[in-house]
């Protein structure tokens, strides 16, 4: 059965690589596979570098295109919207620091990050993540951008958010034009907020200056993109061709499927538990609602890991 413990465990697990793959592919990274092109889904750079992180260990390929790409397209990456994900108890905090050469009392409050009570997904303990953490130091400090083994970005829906990062710097204004793009008829600003972790004070401040310049209209809380067009020229894109996903809270909450399931697994939990259901419902629920408009929702990326829990 398809949901049942370790077997349910496999296959999520498959599926999600399958879709971080896939991004990283779209990004230029030298991977193909049977889904490769098969998820058009706008690509959030730093949740896509935050999820990977957590398969480092156990995935020496992607390790070493993460660290190539990264050191090719750095300029591509917000490095506050991962800092601010740090903290000490997050095992990935090992990693991060590692691969931005950083010493763990770099991290503010200055606490230990060697203090993690988890390792990542596929780990055995804490002490293995630090021997990883140790050795892939060494890796991103010898690395060199070498652009024959990455290539560029595909152009396309996917990459999306990168051309407006070239367009509009990396600032709240081109997360909020993607967005509004997303959303032709109007779109609530909260969603925004807890997709790009944004301050709601950055955002309102953005939508302020863009009402004055009447690129935006804002209505009983509603922001709508007045001319996009435009945009659509700008950006070589269309909006019914914009899917837009929450990826953070998509991948945190399969990330944490997994580590649960790992747990249960030693625990030698049966698959009908409590725990277990719910850990799983929990899960469900998250990916089905991590959709930032109706393509979005209904995208392949996301059917595609729903698949997992059906029977």
């Amino acid at each position: 059965m398809v949901n049942s413990g370790p077997t349910f465990e496999h296959a999520f697990r498959s599926r999600l690589l399958d879709v971080i793959y896939a991004q990283w592919s779209q990004f230029g990274a030298p991977f193909c596979g049977a889904h490769e092109g098969q998820f058009a889904e706008v690509i959030d750079p730093e949740a896509l570098v935050w999820v990977s992180l957590e398969f480092l260990p156990t995935e020496p390929r992607l390790a070493e295109s993460a660290v190539l790409w990264l050191g090719a397209y750095r300029h591509y990456t917000i490095h506050q919207r991962l800092k601010t994900r740090l903290r000490p108890s997050e095992p990935r905090t090992h990693i991060w620091l590692a691969l931005e050469q950083k010493e763990p009392g770099a991290l503010r409050p200055a606490k230990n990050p060697g203090e993690v009570s988890e390792p990542c997904y596929g780990l055995d303990s804490p002490q293995e993540l630090a021997r990883f953490a140790e050795s892939f130091r060494g890796l991103a400090r010898n690395a060199r951008p070498d652009f024959r083994r990455i290539g560029t970005p595909v152009q396309g829906p996917a990459t999306s958010l990168l051309r407006a990062r070239d367009l509009l710097g990396r600032d709240a204004r081109h997360l909020l034009l993607l967005y509004l793009l997303a959303n032709p008829h109007g779109a609530a600003l909260k969603p925004l907020q807890q997709w790009t972790g944004y301050t709601s004070r950055a955002i309102s401040d953005t939508v302020a200056r863009w009402r004055d310049a009447e690129v935006v209209s804002l209505e009983h809380g509603i922001c709508r993109l007045l001319t996009p067009g435009a945009w659509e020229e700008i950006l070589r894109l269309r909006a019914r061709h914009i899917a837009l996903v929450n990826w953070f809270s998509l991948f945190d909450a399969s990330v944490r499927l997994l580590r649960a399931l790992a747990k249960a697994r030693r625990a030698q939990l049966p698959e009908d538990s409590s725990v277990v259901v719910a850990h799983k419902s929990e899960s469900r629920h998250a990916i089905a609602s991590s959709g930032l408009n109706e393509s979005g929702s209904r995208s392949a990326a996301v059917r595609h890991l729903l698949a997992a829990f059906d029977p």
